[in-house]
This record gives structure tokens, sequence and C-alpha cells, in this order.
């Protein structure tokens, strides 16, 4: 297997990562229900976030905390929706690539779900700079996500 390399890349992990999500009885709902995504939309903007974090990219702007701080106030997304979000992202690049972007992908996307699940459930809006994820140096190693 090859590591992640380009947008198109991301785009593809992002598409099946997705599939995968819009159906799950646990998460699904936030995406087809709460946030009623638009997929040939969202898709797109999701490999462009990822593009900039894991392949630093140019180009990506969007506030991320507050467009998840309304879904949450929408219906309350859990330590454990954060879990089971990584552990849908972290197979889905296990399944795909391989490779120091694949290990960083899965590192960010850990720190990412933390950071996000302690500002809404812990500080509320008081956190809105958890976009700050970015600048967290990369592990040597990625660690499992484990629970």
């Amino acid at each position: 297997m090859r590591d992640i390399q380009t947008y198109e890349d991301m785009l593809h992990i992002v598409t099946a990562f997705y599939e995968k999500l819009m159906v799950d009885p646990i998460i699904g709902f936030f995406f087809t229900d709460v946030a009623r995504i638009d997929l040939p939309e969202h898709l797109p903007k999701v490999a462009h976030f990822w593009a900039f974090q894991v392949l630093g990219e140019k180009g990506y702007r969007a506030d991320v905390f507050n467009v998840h701080l309304q879904l949450h106030n929408q219906s309350a997304m859990t330590e454990d929706h954060f879990h089971r979000w990584v552990f849908f992202l972290v197979n889905t690049i296990d399944r795909l690539y391989a490779g120091p972007n694949a290990e960083l992908m899965k590192w960010k996307a850990e720190a990412i779900a933390k950071k996000m699940s302690y500002a809404l459930n812990i500080r509320g809006d008081e956190q809105s700079d958890i976009v700050g994820v970015q600048e967290v140096p990369p592990a040597q190693h990625y660690a499992p996500y484990q629970s």
C-alpha cells in the first residue's frame, strides 16, 4: 500500500469514510438527520480540511468548531460518538493507505476528536480555538485509539 500524497487521496478516504458513517446506527443520524449533509458538497470540503491538516495544502478556511457547536446544540455529541468517528476513520485509512502521512492523519483525527469532545461537553463555546490542533506536533508513532 502507498501513503497518502494528494488531495485526491484525501477525497478517496473521506468518500469511503462517509459511506460507513452515513449508515451507522449510532452516529449516522448526525449526518443524515441533524446536519442533513449534502455529500457532493460536503466531501470536497472535508478532503480539503484533511489535505490542510496532513499535507499542508493551503486554501482551507472554515470555522470547524462553531459548525460542530451548532450541531451539538441540536443533538448532543458525546465522547462515545467521537470515539466511534475515530474508529471508522482509522479503519478506513488502514484499509486504503499506509505510511507516515496515514499515521499522521490517524493521530490528528484522535487529537481533534478528543479536543472537540472536551470543548463541546466541558467548555462549550468558550473553547472556540479548537481548530488550533493543526499546530500540535505529530507523534513519533501512532498509538491506536483506545477507549
